[in-house]
């Protein structure tokens, strides 16, 4: 898709480019008619206005933008230093937007992008976005966008991310491994395509050793403020389970409180083991096991993936799984 231009609604309105620019900068010299009449189409074309000048429009601006859906003390910050550091060897700025996980708000984002004429974007998808339509829709083919971390499928899109279903699947692996066959799954909001994979990686890793998880050790937390409520009834009733996964350094962190708040040690009454990006478990006592993906890693692949793409070579649409790493540390013990 094209971007838009001044002489586009030009044409449609039958009016010159310079009534449509004067219009769009609220001119005294255009009636209050026209002005609503172009504001309403340009509204309508998704156009936005470019600020680089028609002499330097085959010129690059230097300045990509990162847009993250939150800023935490967990994966994001190791994101952003990775797309620094990548950025810093590659000569370019770093522009860091957050869209506090809004469709309505990424997509805002996006036009400001092009509005502020942006090299190129890498985003980490918002909670609500199911798809890729709203990134074809406002960037079209104007400039390359890179998908990293939270991502969806997409045909023409490039992205870079750890394979979740598989990831999980080697948590639940090392943990039967281990002799847990009965584990507290704690997972997040179960409308994120993240949650969902995450789930079933580890359900189905559990089924091909011939274990089934009751359903009632399954704890989905839209929200981690709901946390206790949600989880602190397994540790009041008499559901039994040997250990504990957690699908995020977040619910990591609320689940370690949980189980010492219930009076029982880390390992000796019941394990603990998440997927994390590697900081938090070594802060906490006894460290903790985990499966370690690097945010650090796909900031850095992802900003690569884009430089490629300002240079003109294409991005890879298939997207690039990065590896995880199993890290054994003392907060899994076995369980025969």
């Amino acid at each position: 898709m094209s971007r838009v231009t001044i002489k586009d609604i030009a044409a449609r309105l039958s009016v010159s480019p310079s009534t449509v620019s004067r219009a769009l900068e609220d001119h005294p010299t255009i009636s209050e008619k026209t002005k609503a009449r172009v504001r309403e189409l340009a509204e309508a074309l998704n156009y936005t206005k470019n600020l680089r000048a028609s002499s330097f429009r085959n010129r690059k601006s230097g300045l990509v933008a990162l847009i993250v859906p939150e800023m935490n003390m967990y994966f994001i910050p190791e994101l952003i230093n990775g797309v620094n550091a990548a950025a810093e060897k590659n000569n370019v700025s770093v522009i860091v937007l957050q869209s506090d996980n809004s469709l309505e708000k990424e997509k805002k984002l996006l036009k400001y992008c092009l509005g502020l004429s942006i090299d190129g974007v890498l985003i980490c998808l918002s909670e609500e976005s199911e798809n890729d339509d709203h990134i074809h829709e406002i960037i079209g083919d104007h400039i390359p966008v890179i998908m990293v971390d939270k991502i969806v499928d997409s045909e023409s899109i490039g992205s870079v991310s750890i394979d979740d279903v598989e990831t999980a699947s080697k948590a639940a692996d090392y943990l039967i491994s281990m002799g847990h066959t009965q584990v507290l799954g704690l997972f997040g909001n179960p409308a994120l395509s993240i949650t969902k994979s995450r789930k079933k990686g580890f359900l189905e890793a559990y089924t091909k050793h011939g274990t089934l998880i009751s359903s009632t050790l399954i704890r989905e937390i839209p929200n981690i403020l709901e946390f206790d409520l949600l989880v602190e009834s397994a540790f009041q009733s008499d559901i039994k389970f040997s250990a504990v996964f957690c699908m995020s350094d977040e619910l990591l962190m609320y689940a370690y409180h949980m189980i010492l708040k219930s009076g029982l040690r880390i390992p000796e009454d019941c394990s603990l083991f998440a997927i994390s990006d590697g900081i938090i478990p070594y802060a906490l006592h006894p460290n903790i096991s985990h499966i370690h993906h690097s945010g650090y890693e796909i900031g850095i692949r992802g900003l690569n993936l884009l430089t490629d793409a300002l240079q003109n070579r294409p991005a890879p649409v298939t997207p690039i799984y990065l590896q995880t790493k199993l890290c054994e540390m003392d907060s899994v013990s076995r369980s025969f």
